[in-house]
């Protein structure tokens, strides 16, 4: 990383979905260096959370598909592509749930979950949300209790009752955006 003048040019590549060796040979580094800085960069975002969440905060989870691609050795059995070891519908093993929370001047804060019980909420959201904190979320029994030991007002969103919007200002849609 000791080149400083060709991050941003390198940086630029990448956001041009420019190759490995093509953002190499652009920046005249070598193409280990260029893999190291991709992940460098890509690696990012994850140590850049939120340290406090304040005002009205959305606050949902949601599922990705569970990879260990470019895995050597797998720790489940090897199944054709696109497919779940379950078989249809979301099996256990096939998704990773993220905890994602979002305010409306744009901090983020997410993690993946192991359990969505309202005790690793509250142990994971409790001193990111400033007390006189708004709370919107879906009607998933473990926030209602996470906000009632936080102590903080809480608007449920029904939309599958078509509440979407409760009073005009609360909502999801940002975080689930």
């Amino acid at each position: 990383m000791r080149f400083l003048d060709k991050w941003l040019p390198y940086f630029t590549g990448m956001l041009d979905n420019l190759p490995i060796r093509k953002s190499a040979k652009r920046c005249n580094i070598s193409v280990k260096t260029a893999f190291k800085w991709r992940h460098q960069f890509l690696s990012l975002p994850n140590k850049v959370k939120a340290q406090r969440l304040s005002g009205i905060v959305e606050i949902d989870e949601t599922l990705f598909r569970y990879s260990e691609k470019g895995s050597r050795t797998l720790s489940r059995k090897a199944h054709k592509r696109g497919g779940d070891c379950a078989g249809r519908g979301r099996g256990k093993g096939d998704w990773v749930a993220v905890l994602v929370a979002r305010d409306r001047n744009k901090q983020v804060f997410d993690e993946c979950l192991d359990s969505a019980d309202s005790v690793t909420l509250l142990g994971l959201l409790e001193n990111k949300i400033a007390a006189d904190s708004v709370v919107c979320s879906d009607g998933f029994l473990s926030y209602l209790k996470m906000t009632q030991d936080m102590k903080v007002e809480h608007k449920i969103l029904n939309a599958s009752h078509g509440k979407r919007v409760k009073e005009g200002v609360f909502h999801i849609q940002n975080v689930n955006a």
